[in-house]
């Protein structure tokens, strides 16, 4: 569940980072920017693969899965 773990947070208080859902970035693998990267395993992986630096390359943009997702962010003043 989101938010389970308060004491996880990183130096810059982000958390749940990984493990939840293989998060969409703004990489794309190709010039035709048909296949992307994605981030952080998801709960569909082992734990060995939820971690930030985990990396899923060459996913079709036009694919759809519940483990895929992205994370609004904003800047706080």
């Amino acid at each position: 569940m989101i938010g389970s773990y308060p004491r996880g947070e990183s130096p810059y208080r982000c958390s749940d980072m990984a493990g939840n859902v293989w998060e969409w970035t703004s990489s794309y693998l190709d010039e035709d920017k048909e296949f992307i990267v994605l981030r952080g395993g998801s709960w569909s992986t082992g734990r060995n693969d939820a971690r930030c630096a985990e990396r899923l390359w060459g996913v079709s943009v036009y694919g759809i899965s519940n483990s895929f997702g992205f994370r609004c962010a904003r800047i706080s003043k």
